[in-house]
């Protein structure tokens, strides 16, 4: 069993991370030779994520609800770059490009990440930033790999 947890990042520094451990491979020792791979339905994710962020109330009226009120920003999904996971690293995802109006941590002031169900390894956010590549802007995200028991290839992470 895998046990996954969403994430929220706040701030400057990861409040949450992800541990997802999946059981040994039989007779293996140390790391799996045999990567894994996203399951076909991850990257459809991003459509749900978006949805259920659409069912929300506005800020303005959870506020109003006694619940804690983030801005007003559009629910949004983005999918990090590929990247491969075989062995413990600090390692960045890079969510986007993102519009203008995406402008963390002033709009959206709060993020949450999904991660596939299939990882072996733990995940722990170090912290997050707005930057640009190829002239293009993008949430780039800090992270921690340990206890890797098996390589991921095309990892990717959906935050909204």
């Amino acid at each position: 069993m895998v046990a996954v947890v969403l994430c929220a990042f706040t701030g400057s520094v990861a409040t949450a991370a992800l541990s997802g451990i999946a059981p040994p491979v039989a007779g293996a020792t140390g790391v799996a030779a045999t990567p894994l791979v996203p399951p076909d339905s991850w990257a459809k994710e991003g459509a749900r994520l978006a949805k259920v962020g659409n069912e929300l109330p506005p800020a303005s009226a959870a506020s109003q609800a006694g619940h804690a009120a983030t801005d007003d920003y559009p629910p949004f999904a983005y999918q990090s770059a590929p990247i491969d996971v075989d062995h413990d690293e600090t390692a960045t995802l890079y969510f986007g490009p993102v519009p203008t109006t995406f402008s963390w941590p002033q709009s959206p002031d709060i993020t949450a990440f999904a991660f596939p169900k299939n990882v072996s390894f733990r995940i722990a956010g170090k912290g997050q930033a707005m930057t640009e590549r190829d002239g293009k802007r993008y949430l780039a995200v800090t992270v921690a790999v340990t206890a890797l028991t098996r390589p991921y290839h095309r990892f990717t992470v959906w935050v909204y």
